[in-house]
């Protein structure tokens, strides 16, 4: 299987930047129908004619379905990467706009540290667009305009980590002009000069050695820092001056420093500011309160959390106009002890949904062709099992106490999946910062066994953090 970020009726230009190589497993499945209406004849008499007559109205999305293993690995420059990184990079957002053909990647990081997906820019209605080549035997099948819907991680204890991704296409293409261009590329030979190949020193990840770390965040205080105004709240809209840039430069985490720009365009609303700061900050949040002060969050819980907000001389650009500044205050640092629960997990999965639409048109006369999608709510969910086990820390005693938290209206737990194992490399890591859990189902066998149901959840329901993802390859 070949994916390509270039047009569906481009079959020249494709290099190791922008078309890849992705190992599937077998059970991949590619298929399209039609949609057809019947008429039938309902009449008296003796002789009276019973016969009908179909006609097809419109050629439905392509249903694609495939599965390929969790593969880190080193590229050229010692960056931490993998096979399917295009393939997140089409789940989380629309790609690097604008430079699709040379440098796709904008959601996905590949850095000597770790390879990392975020979640920040997927509030758009339209996903990054996917060619999607099948080469059989003596076939090679196209599938336009693909639009990845779903990701589902497995944790199956027997087996090997990987991801089944479900998605829709435009048209499947099957025709002697295309198959020629798409093979003249599609080679052995050809690897790595038009397409990037798959790198078989990737390693594989043994769900076996997966760890699961469950914190209640119920007693934990989150590292933030505040920018302080005197009649911020309650205003809907400032006055830019419609020509400067207005910057700050803001470091998470002990991190590296990251510079906020904002571009004036006159009269906007403050909420539309702090959406900017959101879409070009990594590692924390920015809100308003209740109060009308910008908080600006780590999203790394605990003591290790910190924000630094650097004033290079006066009020900080970046919030200037936004009311009047009063001060920067200082960093509040993650406290409080959260209690952890330990949950050795004997499988269960991970599910990331954007509940992608197709539109189709319905003129008649005509077989109608599916036109584009977009997206619907995001959902991030999933099921764990694990043994019941006593305990202060164990399953029962997590059991007990959602049971007993019946003035509780969300959950609000830290949940670290793992698979490899939080100590060991390779690893996948899944972190869930505000996970919200039901009360586990308890399976009566052998062995008692509760079924644990989550969902993942944002700091706040306009913000993107409900998922980070980060591999680390030996």
């Amino acid at each position: 299987m070949y994916l390509s970020t270039l047009g569906k009726d481009i079959f020249t230009g494709h290099d190791e930047n922008n078309t890849f190589e992705i190992r599937i497993l077998d059970g991949y499945s590619f298929t399209q129908d039609t949609t057809s209406e019947t008429i039938t004849l309902n009449e008296a008499g003796d002789r009276p004619v019973r016969g009908q007559k179909t006609f097809n109205t419109a050629l439905n999305p392509v249903e694609l379905s495939f599965t390929s293993y969790i593969r880190p690995s080193l590229d050229g420059s010692s960056n931490h990467t993998c096979i399917e990184r295009i393939l997140w990079e089409a789940i989380v957002g629309k790609g690097n706009e604008g430079s699709l053909s040379t440098d796709p990647f904008k959601n996905t990081t590949s850095d000597a540290t770790s390879f990392r997906v975020d979640f920040e820019n997927s509030d758009v209605h339209e996903l990054l667009l996917l060619q999607a080549f099948f080469k059989l035997d003596n076939s090679t099948y196209q599938v336009t305009d693909v639009t990845l819907d779903s990701a589902e991680v497995s944790f199956d204890i027997d087996g090997i980590a990987q991801i089944v991704f479900s998605g829709k296409g435009g048209q499947i293409i099957e025709d002697s002009d295309a198959r020629q261009n798409v093979e003249a590329w599609v080679g052995t030979a050809d690897g790595g000069t038009d397409y990037l190949s798959a790198d078989d020193d990737s390693e594989f990840i043994k769900n076996k050695l997966s760890t699961l770390s469950l914190v209640d965040n119920a007693d934990l205080i989150v590292a933030n820092q505040t920018v302080s105004y005197t009649d911020l709240a309650g205003t809907n809209a400032q006055d830019y001056d419609g020509s400067s840039t207005y910057e700050a430069t803001i470091q998470v985490d002990g991190g590296s420093l990251q510079p906020i720009a904002i571009v004036s365009t006159g009269t906007v609303s403050v909420n539309d500011v702090i959406q900017e700061m959101n879409n070009q900050i990594d590692g924390a949040n920015i809100v308003l309160d209740d109060t009308g002060t910008i908080v600006i969050t780590s999203l790394m819980h605990g003591a290790g959390g910190s924000i630094d907000i650097i004033d290079d001389g006066g009020s900080l650009k970046a919030f200037e106009n936004l009311g009047t500044f009063v001060s920067i205050n200082a960093a509040t640092a993650g406290s409080g002890v959260g209690k952890e629960y330990i949950v050795p997990i004997t499988g269960g999965t991970l599910n990331i949904e954007n509940n992608i639409t197709f539109l189709t048109p319905e003129s008649l006369g005509v077989v109608n062709l599916p036109i584009g999608s977009f997206t619907g709510a995001r959902s991030i969910s999933g099921t764990l099992t694990a043994y019941l086990r006593t305990g202060t820390d164990g399953t029962a005693q997590l059991l007990a106490d959602l049971i007993a938290a019946t003035t509780t209206i969300t959950h609000d737990f830290t949940m670290v999946l793992t698979a490899g194992g939080i100590n060991n490399t390779p690893r996948a890591v899944f972190t869930l910062n505000h996970a919200h859990l039901v009360i586990p189902t308890v399976s009566v066998e052998d062995v008692i066994s509760v079924e644990i149901n989550f969902t993942g959840l944002g700091q706040d329901i306009g913000l993107t953090d409900e998922l980070n993802i980060s591999y680390v390859t030996s």
